[in-house]
Order: C-alpha cells, then structure tokens, then sequence
C-alpha cells in the first residue's frame, strides 16, 4: 500500500492533553490555582467580582513552540452603565482584567473584552440588564446569562505565546486594581500549537489485480 500526503501548517488543538477543567466542569475550580474562583448559581462557568485576583494553571511537558491560548469571558468595568459608556468611548485603560501566559521566554497577555462588546438587541437566557444611553441593548446580568452568551460565541480572547525548552507554560487570569461592582466571567479554556499537520490524500494497494473479499486485510 502506498500513500500520497501533503503538509500544511495550522493550529493543532492540545486542550484535552494539557489543560484540566478547562470548562470549570461542574461548577468546580479544581486544577485551579492562586486566587480562588466564584460561583454563584454558575453554570459550568466561573467568575470574580469586586475583587483583585490572579487564577493560574501550570502546565508541563508541552514542545517548544508557538502557541495560542484561548478563552471566553469577560470583564465588566464598573457597573453596567460605565461599562457600556467606558466600551463606547474606547477607554481602553479600564479593560482591567487580563489573560495571559507566562514561560520561560516572556510574559504574554492581553486585556479580557468589555462585557458590552457583546451587547445585543435581544435578550438571552438568564438575567440580562440593558445598556445603550438610548438605544437598548442587553448584556448578562447573571453567571446563567453568560453561559447563554458563551454558548452562542461571543466573548472571545486569545493570546500567542512562546513555550521554551523547559516544556512549562503558566495561564491564567488577573487584575490589579478594583472598580466599584466590576465583574468579569470565564468559560472555554483551549490552548492550540502551531505545527505541521501531514495529511493523506490518495491511498494506493499494490497490486492492483489484487483481489479481496469482504473481512481481508491488507499490509
């Protein structure tokens, strides 16, 4: 038998072999470090409100290489109005709440999304307040409404990153520095290395006067 291939490079999805409770399974923070996670009627998600934290994961045995490391969530600034006005005006400063991923090579992070970034025309489920300074929008109120907005994929973040020869990669979230009621809710962890995939395009059987019948097998 022989076979054709071709190689091509993309991202290569490693989440079930190196992060755990990537999806905060049951409503659990185990495997999770540092500052512990909230859940107040959560729904496989996680949260921090009003308060400074720094929820880590390190992970091992991982090539050296690129990668990307990925989560939903997001960070209320203030309370919902500020939010939306500070979201508006491109006040960037205040997107607090930080992934990012610590290796040997460097420090990578970068600002968690405003929760109106992902402001709607139409609730979903769960307890959603409004936003819009005239115009209505609604954005989650409640762990139950986030996950209605992860679900339908919103509240993207992402950050490459450089892993060294030590094979060890630290992930997290963080803030320094506390707004009056801001709130910020994760979900989804996922870390992918940038890597050559080998795909198999024709398969050949020699000889081709082979004959088989069903329930043969052929080397």
């Amino acid at each position: 038998m022989l076979a054709n291939s071709m190689r091509a490079e993309q991202w290569i999805d490693l989440t079930d072999y190196y992060i755990k409770n990537a999806g905060f399974d049951g409503n659990s923070g185990e495997y999770w470090e540092g500052t512990a996670f909230g859940f107040v009627n959560p729904m496989s998600n996680a949260e921090h409100y009003q308060r400074d934290f720094d929820s880590y994961q390190c992970l091992t045995g991982l090539t050296a290489g690129r990668y990307r490391i990925r989560m939903q969530g997001f960070y209320r600034a203030g309370n919902s109005s500020q939010d939306w006005n500070h979201y508006i005006n491109g006040e960037d400063e205040y997107r607090q709440a930080q992934l990012y991923a610590t290796s040997s090579v460097d420090d990578y992070w970068t600002p968690i999304c405003f929760e109106s970034s992902a402001a709607l025309d139409h609730p979903l489920q769960g307890t959603t307040v409004t936003v819009g300074n005239g115009v209505t929008k609604y954005i989650p109120n409640t762990m139950e409404a986030a996950h209605s907005w992860f679900e339908e994929g919103y509240y993207e973040n992402e950050v490459e990153c450089e892993v060294g020869s030590d094979g060890c990669l630290t992930i997290g979230v963080r803030k320094n520095g506390t707004l009056s009621a801001d709130w910020m809710c994760i979900d989804n962890w996922r870390i992918e290395l940038w890597g050559e995939v080998k795909k198999i395009t024709t398969v050949y059987f020699l000889p081709s006067t082979q004959t088989m019948v069903v329930g043969d097998r052929v080397r």
